[in-house]
């Protein structure tokens, strides 16, 4: 893994469409082109003798698109606007009651913010997250390897999901928005796929036995990279596991007994703000399961994405 504290360990570049991406983002989009050189001068081949061909390695730009790699790429779905019954009969008591939301159609991140794109707002900003304010051991930066850029981001609290939304010109979802994506049209249903549990469809439980530690070393080999499994109905990735996600909502536990039927922002104040999705280390990755924590939380499964309004 690359020295998270490097100050050069990533910087933004132009790459061939005149967008601007991660480096390292750029170096996996460029392949070696091998030329020869007919006249040795004693560097060796690779082959063991020192007067053979003389082999030059020329990185060579394709014209192909990096994949979420900084601002201008991330790739937005368009939920269509509709109804849908939230909440759950048979699940935690703050599921309930099962309540009609209407829903305006809204765009949302396909799948979470990466390391590559969160590397684009810290160089572009020089922000600093609430972890690396408070000295944390752990940060984003930690989880951030030389082959991780199309990992979700982790380690990051609601107050720097929010300030990424700012700059990136979108916001978080609100709790109602993303479990109306996340069931992807698929209405009454436990998972975005159905209602059986499916480890080919999402990432989660890698935490079997109870009492395992929650390190750095188990993050590392429990994430996954974003899209490793297929997209719901509405073309969104990863709604089901792999990393928890911030809604802009504070949490409410009998919310859902006073919501405003249509596009609901959640209560005024609450003890925290609501987290949904489940991450690797989870069971429930139900759709209706509802999680909060206070702003400044931030650990190895949480991440977030992005709405925007149309």
């Amino acid at each position: 893994m690359r020295d998270p504290n490097a100050p050069s360990a990533f910087t933004l570049v132009p790459n061939a469409d005149g967008n601007i991406i991660s480096d390292r983002t750029m170096a996996n989009m460029m392949p070696s082109l091998v030329m020869d050189n007919t006249n040795g001068n004693g560097h060796g081949n690779g082959n063991g003798n020192g007067n053979g061909k003389k082999t030059s390695t020329v990185s060579v730009m394709q014209p192909v698109r990096a994949e979420r790699a900084g601002k201008t790429e991330k790739g937005m779905v368009v939920i269509p606007a509709g109804t849908f019954q939230m909440g759950s009969t048979d699940g935690n008591p703050d599921e309930r009651p099962v309540h009609k939301i209407s829903i305006s159609r809204f765009q949302m991140d396909a799948v979470p913010v990466t390391n590559a794109d969160f590397a684009s707002f810290v160089v572009s900003t020089n922000y600093k997250t609430q972890g690396e304010r408070d000295g944390d051991e752990n940060t984003w930066r930690t989880f951030y390897g030389d082959d991780r850029d199309n990992y979700p981001v982790v380690w990051v609290n609601w107050l720097d999901a929010s300030e990424y939304a700012r700059w990136a010109g979108k916001r978080l979802p609100t709790e109602a928005e993303w479990e109306y994506a996340a069931r992807g049209g698929i209405d009454g249903k436990r998972y975005p796929w159905g209602d059986e549990l499916d480890t080919t469809r999402a990432n989660y439980n890698h935490r079997r036995n109870p009492w395992m530690v929650w390190s750095v070393e188990v993050a590392l080999k429990s994430l996954k990279p974003v899209r490793s499994f297929e997209p719901n109905a509405y073309g969104l990735y990863d709604m089901a596991g792999n990393v928890w996600e911030w809604c802009s909502d504070w949490y409410g536990r009998n919310y859902y007994g006073s919501s405003q039927p249509g596009d609901p922002k959640g209560p005024i104040k609450g003890p925290g703000r609501v987290l949904r999705g489940g991450s690797w280390s989870n069971t429930d990755v139900r759709v209706a399961y509802r999680l909060n924590s206070g702003p400044e939380y931030r650990n190895l499964y949480v991440g977030f994405r992005c709405a925007k309004d149309i």
